[in-house]
């Protein structure tokens, strides 16, 4: 069951990690044909420094929230989780505030620090509200995800993530023709857009909630029979409430009763009482008129405990002191969850400001001019980054779901177990990263060509870049596992300092090689990917050094490598067969030959996979629909054996 588990929420995450890039992908590719390469540097720019201010507020407080809210919900304690919302909220909207007045009122001096290209100083601007809304965004969707409850978060991010698309495209249309700084800053604004119509939907959802929540604790008046009570208030333990009229020996009550108390409101009838204020532990307060035989009596009882209504000085500034201090407790608590993922998840826009400050100076020695300097970085981050980041949604999902899965077993201490997990999280990411990586090598300049036809000549000279960057997806398939694993046995803070020296190792190589004037720019990617393998080689030995797991090299690696080489060797001779059979003139012919070598290519590699067994019938059966996998799987195996007798 766990191992069903895992695999499914692999697949589920991975689909609606497809989803949300693809509605990335309406916005990133008609910008690039719009904009070239240069407006997407003024754009890179401005949302490289945006993310890195982000991360302080979107990456580890939501998870903390989320995981405090959670808390107090298990135990039934939801004032003190909405409490936690409350003063998240306000710590979410200091951090906001200060990105946002960073950015907007000090965009100069970020500009020349973080690089020198002052000319999207537009851009930033026009971004820079977005980082006081969306921290607000992040305090409601980490409040309704303690509660369980994804809808809201899903909700808001289809919000956002439309009106971005639109309100970016449509302004960098209109502000094109004053020039692409101004194109890219109607482009950046529609993060801004996006993010407001993403926290209206947020808060309407949070409203509509506690409305819901308030009818559902309301009262229920309803008269009842002889010794019934009528409710009409919140009762304590053994204590009736009631706010109707009650019948013989019943009781009419129209306040809240503590422990085994009554408090009443209403006549009640023969033997009965009617009382009118909150009662104590065990006690009761009345003041109404009785039936025959009752009592009505207007003072104050209860074990020492006043009737409501009356003031409690020294209770109250009790309870305020303790609420001080469960606020400062709290308060801790999140920073002492948030900052450690926080940390973490700062490393590659780090990484990237890295890149900008290095492109932006080093090539100025060269004597490159600043125009030139941001289309190299427009062609670097803009074109050839975002398809490298496709494959990350699938194996990010590999690692978030291995995270539950491992974790379960090292508390179990299930050590069979939990080495199969992690040799099969590895695998599958594997799996996933190679045919990505030898896809993007094979024909990087004919994919950049398919998606940017208006851009030719940029597409072309940002083919060097996504070739190197592509070898990359097989280490950066690699760390995203083993830090899901390693997160899984409590060694999250490991592949941070792991990926902190794969960092130093980047700048080291990137400051050496984009000195050389026939290397430039393409020193960076190289430096990257660097930082990849490093990052990758000590995570693998701290996973082999914390579970003792073995990997199987053969299975792992060279199974999946035969299969993407072949793979590799049928996107080539397919795309010179089409090109032959349709003609490469013209973007028609090429765009097509280029889908049916991939789709050649995709074909070829999920046959190889089954031949060489890079994946067994067990492992397909995890798989949602798996049996009916695993049964082709054990035809196509029953007539291989078959042949060979």
């Amino acid at each position: 069951m766990a191992k069903k588990t895992f695999f499914q929420g692999a697949v589920i995450l991975a689909a609606a990690g497809v989803i949300i890039k693809a509605l990335g992908a309406v916005f990133r590719i008609p910008l690039g044909n719009m904009i070239s390469d240069l407006g997407m540097g003024y754009y890179q720019t401005a949302y490289t420094i945006y993310v890195m201010f982000l991360v302080l507020s979107n990456s580890g407080l939501p998870v903390a929230i989320s995981r405090m809210v959670s808390e107090r919900v298990a135990i039934g304690n939801y004032d003190g989780a909405h409490r936690v919302f409350r003063l998240s909220f306000i710590l979410l909207f200091i951090i906001g505030f200060t990105s946002f007045y960073m950015c907007f009122f000090q965009t100069e001096f970020l500009l020349g620090f973080f690089s020198n290209m002052g000319a999207s100083v537009f851009a930033v601007r026009a971004i820079a509200p977005a980082l006081l809304i969306v921290p607000l965004m992040a305090a409601f969707r980490g409040y309704f995800q303690g509660m369980q409850n994804m809808r809201p978060t899903a909700n808001s991010q289809v919000s956002e993530q439309f009106f971005r698309v639109a309100a970016g495209l449509a302004l960098a249309y209109i502000l094109l023709p004053r020039g692409e700084q101004y194109a890219a800053a109607g482009a950046a604004f529609g993060a801004t857009s996006g993010a407001f119509f993403g926290l209206i939907t947020v808060i309407l959802i949070y409203f509509m909630y506690k409305r819901q929540r308030r009818e559902r604790g309301g009262s229920a008046r309803a008269r009842t029979g002889d010794g019934g009570s009528a409710a009409g208030a919140r009762a304590g333990d053994g204590g009736p409430a009631a706010g109707a009229r009650a019948g013989d020996g019943g009781s009419a009550a129209g306040a809240r009763a503590g422990d085994g108390g009554s408090a009443a409101g209403a006549r009640a009838g023969d033997g009965g009482s009617a009382t009118r204020a909150r009662a104590g532990d065990g006690g009761s307060a009345t003041w109404a008129r009785a039936g025959d035989g009752g009592s009505a009596t207007r003072a104050r009882t209860g074990d020492g405990e006043p009737a409501a209504g009356a003031r409690a000085g020294d209770a109250r500034r009790k309870r305020r002191s303790e609420k001080q201090e469960a606020a400062g407790r709290i308060l801790l608590r999140i920073f002492a969850i948030a900052v450690p993922i926080t940390i973490g998840a700062a490393i590659m826009p780090i990484m990237n400001m890295i890149d900008l400050k290095i492109i932006s100076t080093r090539l100025g020695y060269l004597g490159w001019v600043d125009s030139e300097v941001l289309k190299a970085y427009g062609q670097l981050a803009g074109f050839a980054n975002p398809l490298i980041n496709l494959p990350q949604i699938l194996t990010q999902a590999v690692a978030m779901s291995l995270v539950p899965a491992v974790a379960a077993a090292f508390k179990r201490k299930d050590t069979e177990f939990l080495r199969h997990n992690i040799s099969l999280g590895l695998r599958t990411a594997i799996i996933i990263g190679l045919p990505c990586a030898f896809g993007m090598m094979t024909i990087p300049g004919n994919i950049l060509l398919l998606l940017y036809p208006a851009e030719p000549e940029a597409a072309l000279s940002a083919a060097p870049f996504l070739f190197i960057l592509a070898f990359g997806i097989i280490f950066l398939s690699t760390v995203q596992t083993l830090t899901g694993v390693l997160q899984g046995i409590g060694k999250q803070m490991i592949p941070v300092v792991n990926l902190s020296v794969g960092v130093v190792v980047k700048v080291i190589v990137s400051l050496s090689l984009i000195s050389v004037p026939s290397i430039n720019i393409k020193g960076v990617a190289v430096g990257t990917v660097c930082a990849y393998i490093i990052a990758a080689t000590l995570n693998l030995l701290a996973v082999r050094r914390y579970t003792g797991t073995k990997f199987d090299i053969y299975l792992t690696f060279v199974k999946p490598g035969i299969a993407a080489a072949v793979m590799s060797l049928t996107v080539m001779l397919s795309r010179r067969l089409c090109i032959l059979i349709l003609g490469g003139g013209g973007f028609a012919g090429a765009a097509i030959s280029t889908i049916l070598a991939v789709g050649a290519g995709a074909a070829a590699y999920v046959l190889m996979i089954f031949i060489t067994g890079a994946i067994t019938e067990e492992e397909l059966r995890m798989l949602p629909r798996g049996a009916k996998i695993a049964a082709l799987f054990a035809k196509f195996g029953s007539k291989k054996r078959s042949k060979k007798q």
